[in-house]
């Protein structure tokens, strides 16, 4: 690969296919099955001699492809249909699509010269530089704080000063061109707010300008037409410890029976607990019977509080305006994806995509997978709907290698809050040893 690299001419298409009838070991995740020919292997050997956003790795075949090669069968006894299906998970071939940069082609010529390859390694292209992206949710101090999402005012704007001083902040696109032209600079660091929150308006905005630091915001556009809270809030507020409440909840979600009791505070925690666990899988119009009737049963009013809600739409596009923001998607109505129905993926995905670029009137190139989670399926929705990049929250590090639709995030949590100039100091310090 690194030979076709060398003598391919500047705007030259290397073309190749590889065997890959196997089935794919996705325990380690996307990536994690590249010790063979394989879509992960593929990437990780191109990214050492292409940058990143100048190749592209596609996956063909399926399990009766697999089995047809394997057994002898012609291409014409295989049925149209059942040839075109792809399945990733047992691919017959992989193919990949690389393009030589114009600027490599003076790295290539020099290549020989008595000195070049240490030239180049001081030089700007920071060979071997890693990236940090750090996720934070609210910016707040509240009680209780069921999910540990409030990251308290002080210590945030002491986080976002302690990146100003000894880090290199920079924008999350950015770090996505940088990786793929390998030049990601020393101690980059992007910062990321999920979910947004009024406070990500009214207090980080301002702390982060202050502190001269980019940052992006994930937005869902459920409801951008009202203020409104997320459901996990409005479950917390129901069952406070102190909440007067009827002794016991009957409840009927999706065509199943809940009976909680909820007499003591360990009996509300414990109720909250179920919901919370109901709720994840739910899609959004189950998800809402089930706050409708829970309100209901409580009596707990429905207006949202100012301390909770979300942002509107005006105040979404107030936040895009302001210097060093940038809004990426979050989906619509923050389902969990990996459990949803391949049409409400693509809708979640898709709509959320084109109801904010229509609201802020630009492109928006980011995607945060909600709760993190992500599959196969969904990674393919985000990839075709046209996002550059997209974030999880598996820690790691970004490197030229990485796969731009699964960059690793940092989440700033209590522990991480504790120390945080130490805890950004180790996780630079752990990918030197490792180069």
């Amino acid at each position: 690969i690194a030979e076709c690299a060398r003598i391919l001419r500047p705007g030259g298409v290397l073309l190749a296919t590889v065997p890959c009838t196997i089935r794919v070991d996705d325990e380690g995740g996307q990536d994690g099955d590249f010790w063979r020919l394989t879509e992960a292997s593929a990437r990780r050997l191109f990214a050492q001699a292409f940058p990143v956003d100048a190749f592209e790795v596609t996956a063909y075949g399926n399990v009766m492809a697999c089995a047809a090669f394997l057994y002898g069968l012609s291409v014409e006894e295989m049925a149209a249909a059942d040839l075109d299906h792809v399945d990733s998970n047992f691919p017959t071939v992989v193919a990949i699509r690389a393009v030589k940069p114009v600027e490599a082609d003076s790295v290539a010529q020099s290549a020989g010269r008595p000195g070049a390859r240490a030239a180049a390694l001081k030089g700007p292209r920071y060979v071997g530089s890693r990236g940090a992206i750090l996720c934070y949710h609210r910016v707040a101090e509240l009680t209780p704080d069921s999910h540990a999402l409030c990251t308290p005012p002080d210590e945030f704007r002491a986080h976002m000063a302690c990146l100003a001083r000894d880090f290199s902040p920079i924008g999350l696109e950015e770090l996505v061109r940088a990786a793929a032209a390998g030049r990601i600079p020393e101690r980059a660091v992007a910062v990321t707010l999920d979910d947004g929150y009024l406070d990500a308006l009214a207090v980080a905005s301002p702390i982060l300008t202050g502190a001269g630091v980019p940052a992006t915001f994930f937005i869902n556009t459920d409801r951008l037409d009202k203020p409104h809270e997320r459901w996990w809030d409005v479950l917390e507020r129901v069952f406070l410890p102190d909440a007067a409440l009827p002794a016991r909840l009957a409840l009927r979600v999706s065509g199943s029976e809940l009976q909680l009791a909820t007499a003591t505070a360990a009996e509300r925690k414990a109720a909250l607990e179920a919901l919370n666990r109901t709720a994840w899988p739910l899609d959004a119009h189950a998800r809402a019977k089930m706050l409708e009737d829970v309100l209901a049963w409580s009596g707990t009013p429905h207006s949202p509080r100012q301390t909770h809600r979300m942002m509107t739409a005006d105040e979404l596009r107030e936040l895009a305006r302001r210097p060093g923001h940038t809004i990426g998607a979050h989906s619509v109505h923050h389902l969990s994806l990996t459990l949803q129905p391949a049409e409400t993926k693509r809708r979640e995905i898709v709509d959320n995509k084109i109801e904010l670029e229509r609201l802020l009137g630009r492109p928006v190139n980011l995607f945060s997978y909600p709760y993190g989670e992500f599959d196969a399926a969904t990674v393919t929705v985000v990839g075709d709907a046209g996002f550059h990049a997209a974030v999880t929250v598996e820690a790691g590090l970004v490197s030229s290698g990485t796969n731009r639709l699964l960059l690793p995030r940092f989440e700033i949590g209590v522990r991480q809050r504790t120390d945080f100039p130490s805890h950004l100091r180790e996780l630079f310090n752990a990918c030197l040893l490792s180069r």
